[in-house]
């Protein structure tokens, strides 16, 4: 299981132990008074094509990349901390 603040991921090896996981964890938070959220809590083979984003990243078949909307992020906060220049020298009227 990998967590972080009320986010988390659980990593099973069959979709078997996945659902099995799942039930457990749906009863604890019951238990606990907390509900999963219905459009983020999802079985998937992260195996296959498609994937599924964590914290700013992308995971699909054994690699992970930033998502899409944080190298956004990423490239807009530079942007307003770099001056906007065409890449030749100050003066330079080439």
């Amino acid at each position: 299981m990998v967590r972080y603040a009320d986010d988390f991921v659980i990593l099973c090896r069959t979709e078997a132990q996945a659902q099995d996981a799942l039930e457990a964890v749906r009863n604890w938070v019951a238990e606990n008074g907390l509900t999963l959220h219905p459009e983020k809590t999802r079985l998937i083979d992260a195996g296959r094509p498609g994937g599924f984003d964590f914290l700013g990243y992308h995971f699909e078949r054994g690699m992970k990349w930033p998502r899409k909307k944080s190298m956004a992020g990423i490239k807009e906060k530079i942007r307003a901390k770099t001056r906007r220049t065409r890449g030749g020298h100050e003066g330079d009227l080439r």
